[in-house]
């Protein structure tokens, strides 16, 4: 397999597991409502390169953290799983993105405070002569993004297109697969998809936007890809969710390494598909990702298909 590259976004996440969603003006601790406190690297390609580290592929991540100390635990964990960090750019005197996130244990639910202070836009040119197995781009870093589809326009390319604004809208048409959650999709088409009928209408509108290939994920409810002219649910596993934080960054991550690897798309997205699914019964994100040989049990078992519209529910 060829390398992979990730461009984009790693902050330091805060990750605090709660019996259950806070009340207003109430104190909280570890011995009143707090269940678990946790802190590790976080941010869509970031967790999307430390997942391919961790499977075993070569890749290299593209990006800026702070230089402070949740800069250097950034770098660490990198290392700690072979990322390659040539491309990594430095804040000096400046302080890593982090996150603050609530998840609720009741629900599996998790609220997000982010802050992003300003910072330096990742300045790179790109060597034309290398070769990649796979892209993949969340849009945070637009202009190193921009240089890279320029530069490696045959690589296969993936953008993690979990929300629409400027950056993203951008660089969806450029990619050679638009992977989007339903929050993206809505945005765009300025309808809510509660019907097979609207899932439909979007879909159509996102093809539109981006010729090569559409996969729409929804959450509990799987992932939605054209096969021979017709729309085809991958469903997703049925969990019992304790916290989702970067579900939808390792599924990225997993559907770049399945591009890399030359899988094809159906094992792509079942892949990261399992993948999301068997990181969201922990707590974090970048802790929780499974390894590529539970992934892999996982795949080889028997388990529904899909097929068409029947299956857009989450399998039993």
């Amino acid at each position: 397999m060829k390398a992979i590259l990730s461009i984009g976004h790693s902050a330091y996440d805060f990750t605090y597991l709660l019996e259950s969603f806070p009340t207003e003006n109430l104190k909280y601790s570890l011995d009143n409502g707090i269940e678990t406190v946790m802190e590790c690297g976080g941010g869509p390609a970031g967790n999307a390169a430390y997942l391919m580290g961790k499977w075993g592929a070569k890749v290299a991540y593209a990006g800026v953290i702070g230089d402070d100390p949740q800069g250097k635990a950034i770098e660490d964990e990198f290392r700690s799983v072979g990322v390659d960090l040539t491309y990594l750019q430095w804040n000096r005197g400046g302080r890593t993105p982090f996150s603050v996130i609530l998840a609720n244990k009741q629900t599996g639910s998790r609220t997000l405070f982010n802050r992003t202070l300003p910072y330096p836009p990742l300045e790179l040119e790109w060597d034309p002569s290398l070769e990649w197995g796979a892209i993949l781009i969340d849009g945070m870093e637009l202009y190193a993004s921009l240089k890279a589809l320029k530069a490696y326009p045959e690589t296969p390319s993936v953008l993690d297109a979990g929300s629409l604004d400027r950056e993203t809208k951008i660089l969806a048409p450029l990619v050679s697969h638009l992977v989007c959650s339903e929050v993206f999709a809505g945005s765009f088409t300025g309808e809510a998809l509660d019907t097979e009928a609207s899932i439909e209408a979007a879909f159509l509108q996102l093809e539109a936007l981006n010729t090569h290939c559409v996969v729409m994920t929804l959450g509990e409810r799987g992932s939605v890809y054209r096969k021979d002219g017709e729309l085809v649910v991958i469903p997703a596993m049925s969990v019992n969710a304790i916290d989702t934080t970067g579900a939808g960054d390792i599924y990225h991550g997993a559907f770049a390494f399945g591009l890399a690897a030359g899988f094809e798309l159906e094992k792509t997205i079942r892949i990261a598909t399992i993948a999301a699914g068997l990181s969201v019964q922990k707590l974090g994100a970048r802790v929780a990702i499974p390894t590529w040989s539970d992934v892999e049990a996982v795949l080889l078992q028997s388990w529904e298909s899909g097929g068409l519209w029947k299956m857009l529910t989450p399998c039993v």
